[in-house]
């Protein structure tokens, strides 16, 4: 019972994996055009200057940054909401073992010393298993 949230989690960072590698490469994308404009604007700042442009390329370098920050806030917000979806899963889990661990022990078929060391032990299982979501999230 405790081991079928794996299978949901992995189709769940399946769906969201796409999006976010599709922002992330926009966010690659926005970025790039950031840095490129800076290093002509470096190896150009004679040539800026000489013509009085120096506002012009102010305008193109903080639209192409705005252009960046809002593809980062993009892919940040997937990111969470991967996150959050990964977390309600969790407690979900976590609520069924207990409920169903705390009926074993009112009906006498395990004790509260087995529940606890099985859900130590639980907790301890989804620790790799939640560093290799987050990863591949």
């Amino acid at each position: 019972m405790s081991l079928t949230i794996i299978p949901a989690l992995f189709v769940l960072i399946a769906l969201f994996n796409r999006k976010i590698t599709t922002v992330a490469s926009e966010v690659r994308d926005t970025e790039g055009r950031v840095y490129s404009l800076v290093q002509w604007a470096i190896a150009s700042v004679k040539v800026v200057q000489a013509f009085t442009r120096e506002e012009d390329e102010y305008h193109r370098f903080m639209g192409a940054s705005r252009a960046s920050l809002d593809a980062t806030l993009k892919l940040y917000n997937w990111q969470d909401l991967l996150f959050r979806r990964r977390q309600r899963r969790h407690r979900r889990r976590h609520a069924i073992v207990i409920y169903a661990g705390g009926r074993a022990v009112m009906n006498g078929s395990l004790t509260i010393g087995q529940l606890i060391i099985f859900i130590s032990y639980l907790a301890q299982l989804y620790v790799p298993v939640n560093q290799i979501t987050q990863s591949w999230g």
